[in-house]
């Protein structure tokens, strides 16, 4: 459920329904709640009492409930900060099959986070989240929003293909980095499609992965710019200026 949508809820005191169902061992509800107290929905915002829901719902094994206590974690949202904690949740959710979790895992080995950095179990877990992703997608094709499916497969491919982008924990490969970056560039929204379109520009630009082709490059540059891509804004006005 969205943040619009519970806002747009026509039961105004919905938090009481959620309450009695969490108080009741409802794992969803739990889980529910502790978005709501984090977003400040029909509560005063709590980062204490969400990650509270967010431990209880974990606990049952809510895969969602458990990368959002993992960011409470990672973050020192409601608690203090601990990247060991983070991971295990993560952990938890990624054995789940939750794609944010293993997307997650991947940026910490990246970052070492938590864990001792390499690019190459980076690579690994982001690969699981994006076959992870393409294998839901198709589960679930006529929906794919309802799950947010879509949103969690684009992060991921952008960062598998930054990897073979830039050869980072893998051979460089930009045709593979392409084919990535064409999923939430074609079918994704907000700044991740955005980040996708400036790399296809790039891809265009240099003919790597792909013939080189101007008219392409500032297509994508400007699909990118109307994502809200700054960069973008760069390339277009240098490119469009030769």
């Amino acid at each position: 459920m969205s943040k619009n949508e519970i806002e747009n809820e026509e039961n105004e005191n919905f938090i009481d329904t959620l309450m009695r169902q969490a108080a009741q061992g409802d794992a969803h509800a739990q889980a529910s709640l502790g978005m709501f107290y984090a977003e400040g929905i029909q509560c005063e915002q709590s980062w204490k009492k969400a990650f509270e829901w967010y431990q209880k719902a974990s606990g049952q094994g809510d895969p969602d409930a458990q990368v959002r206590l993992g960011i409470c974690y990672a973050k020192g949202l409601g608690v203090e900060q601990n990247w060991e904690s983070a991971m295990e949740c993560f952990r938890q959710a990624a054995e789940l099959g939750n794609i944010a979790a293993q997307r997650n895992i991947g940026l910490c080995y990246s970052r070492g986070s938590g864990v001792e950095q390499s690019d190459e179990l980076a690579v690994e877990w982001y690969q699981k989240a994006v076959d992870n992703g393409f294998a839901q997608l198709k589960m679930t094709e006529d929906f794919p929003e309802c799950y947010g499916i879509e949103t969690q497969l684009g992060q991921a491919c952008v960062l598998l293909g930054e990897c073979y982008f830039f050869g980072k924990g893998i051979e460089q490969n930009y045709a593979k980095a392409v084919e990535l970056f064409q999923e939430p560039a074609n079918h994704g929204e907000g700044e991740i499609a955005g980040e996708a379109m400036h790399y296809l520009g790039m891809c265009y630009e240099m003919g790597k992965g792909v013939a080189p082709s101007k008219e392409e490059a500032i297509k994508w540059y400007q699909k990118a710019i109307d994502f809200g891509h700054e960069n973008a804004q760069e390339n277009l006005k240098r490119l469009s200026a030769e």
